[in-house]
């Protein structure tokens, strides 16, 4: 996102390595387990994790390759072996695609040049945020100082960012085995950055008292500054066991705001994807969907599309990118042309995504009925 007249600045980075299960570990792995096998038992489908008669696309792939091992820790149903397994899963597999992965782990653990690259784009990123929030000024190539913003001590913009937004924005310390930004008042990752700017741009587009809809919430992040930022109903819809990820980070993080599926609804709900279909007619202000959509088979993303047409009353917030991959010989989609196709919404807005490049952030309003069709 910058430049680096003077070389690579300077960063300090850190992986916590814990080893020990805790005793709350336990009791939430067991509240995980409950909830993922009540969303699996009336799945038919050879792959116990994933909604029968699914059809492929990469998130069917890595159910069955990286992801595989972690579904088969669930279907053990130990509390105990889940807890440990958690306790490293920024190292496994199953993180691949989310945050870190088992890939990214071992190049960090061998490469210092790596390790320093990793590092600076956490700040690069902590940058481009501050220079949104107008804590540092938006640098011009064509005049004045340019190449500055990259050098600033990040201790500082993080005090800055954190006295505007009037929360604590570094991430707890339970996030084993993840390579992070180190700073004075804790840590930083890259997608904790991007999930901050993502909160601030839910809250800035519908306000604190917001209902979300999150389709695909990674391992929950989004959700966790949306929280801290003061939103108060906050539902994630994903893979039963996505889910587990997502609950064992939130409820870590807020133990007594945050329902798994079965239980008595609380501010942030940890929900399998199959529930989102099931909401009443204008449960949401807004649904959000980030770096998942174009993953997902065109499809189900028409179906969701039409599902959020009928649950969602206004907002249908977009983040994602358009380079059309291919990932295990699926091509990926580009979410607009889903969008224009399927009808029944008007494009508010489209720039790129301030902190990361390559993505795109859409804001689409829901046309009224008698619209639908029309341009």
């Amino acid at each position: 996102m910058h430049p680096f007249p003077k070389g690579y600045p300077q960063v300090e980075t850190i992986t916590i390595l814990r080893n020990k299960v805790e005793r709350e570990d336990i009791v939430i792995c067991r509240r995980l387990l409950k909830a993922y096998k009540l969303a699996t038992k009336l799945n038919i489908s050879k792959n116990p994790a994933l909604p029968a008669g699914r059809k492929k696309d990469i998130w069917t792939d890595l159910a069955t390759s990286y992801h595989r091992e972690f579904i088969d820790v669930l279907q053990e149903g130990s509390p105990e072996t889940l807890a440990k397994y958690l306790l490293s899963v920024h190292a496994r597999g199953i993180s691949q695609g989310l945050v870190q992965g088992e890939i990214e782990y071992q190049k960090l653990r061998s490469s210092q040049i790596f390790r320093r690259f990793t590092g600076v784009n956490i700040k690069d990123k902590l940058v481009a945020l501050a220079e949104y929030l107008s804590v540092l000024p938006y640098e011009n190539p064509e005049q004045g100082t340019y190449g500055a913003n990259i050098y600033k001590d990040e201790n500082k913009l993080i005090l800055e960012i954190e006295k505007r937004l009037k929360i604590k924005i570094t991430t707890p310390d339970f996030e084993n085995a993840l390579f992070k930004l180190k700073l004075r008042s804790g840590s930083l990752h890259v997608r904790d950055i991007y999930a901050l700017y993502t909160a601030i741009r839910v809250l800035e587009t519908a306000g604190k008292k917001v209902k979300v809809a999150e389709i695909g919430g990674g391992v929950g992040k989004a959700a966790y500054y949306s929280y801290k930022l003061g939103i108060r109903d906050y539902s994630i819809f994903d893979l039963s066991y996505i889910n587990v990820l997502q609950g064992y980070f939130l409820l870590k993080s807020f133990p007594n705001s945050v329902s798994l599926y079965g239980e008595k609804p609380k501010a942030i709900k940890v929900l399998p994807d199959f529930m989102f279909a099931k909401m009443p007619k204008n449960r949401f202000d807004l649904t959000l969907n980030e770096d998942s959509f174009p993953e997902i088979n065109p499809g189900l993303v028409r179906n969701y599309l039409k599902d959020i047409r009928r649950n969602t009353k206004k907002y249908l917030l977009s983040i994602n990118q358009e380079g059309e991959s291919s990932f295990a010989a699926i091509k990926q989609s580009i979410v607009g042309k889903i969008i224009e196709e399927a009808g029944g919404f008007k494009k508010e807005y489209r720039f790129p995504f301030w902190v990361r490049k390559g993505y795109i952030e859409e804001l689409y309003i829901k046309r009224p009925k008698r619209l639908i069709g029309k341009r």
